[in-house]
């Protein structure tokens, strides 16, 4: 089949590892400010519990591959409950890395019951929000707080 010259270019384009897993993505080619790029996703696994993954563009003229902040990281345990999700802007130069981070709590049943989100800063995991969810045992969620927290990572009353 001939494609229409007048048509659109459609194609996705997916590489995978060894295991199947695909590690990177692109999408159809755009026209953006006379450049001709794809939407990229890129996804790397570095070992059976850590997928870190993340998003930019391919240049098609030249190749060179933009990275947009920001990344996540993802772990899990041998169960593959996860366990961190980090969310890292990754700087360059003379840039300051911006890093924050999920660190929930979970029941016997893999269940989050309290999830606390964090941002490094200074060396210091500042708290910025935190929340907790509540099960009857039937297993239903009965109940879910979210809790503020002033500037200082002081927890403050549940909304």
């Amino acid at each position: 089949m001939t494609q229409d010259v007048g048509g659109l270019n459609i194609v996705t384009d997916f590489v995978v590892d060894d295991r199947g897993r695909t590690i990177e993505s692109l999408g159809p080619v755009h026209n953006v400010d006379g450049n001709d790029i794809r939407t990229a996703a890129w996804t790397v696994y570095t070992d059976e519990h850590e997928t870190r993954t993340a998003r930019g563009y391919v240049n098609v003229s030249n190749g060179v591959r933009t990275l947009v902040n920001p990344i996540q990281i993802s772990r899990r345990s041998l169960d593959e409950t996860t366990t961190d999700q980090v969310t890292a802007v990754i700087g360059s130069g003379t840039d300051v890395e911006n890093v924050f981070y999920q660190k929930p709590t979970l029941d016997n049943l893999g269940r989050t019951t309290k999830s606390q989100s964090f941002r490094v800063e200074s060396g210091q995991d500042v708290l910025i929000a935190q929340s907790e969810s509540f099960y009857d045992p039937r297993g239903q969620m009965y109940l879910s707080k979210t809790y503020g927290v002033n500037d200082n990572g002081v927890l403050g009353n549940a909304f």
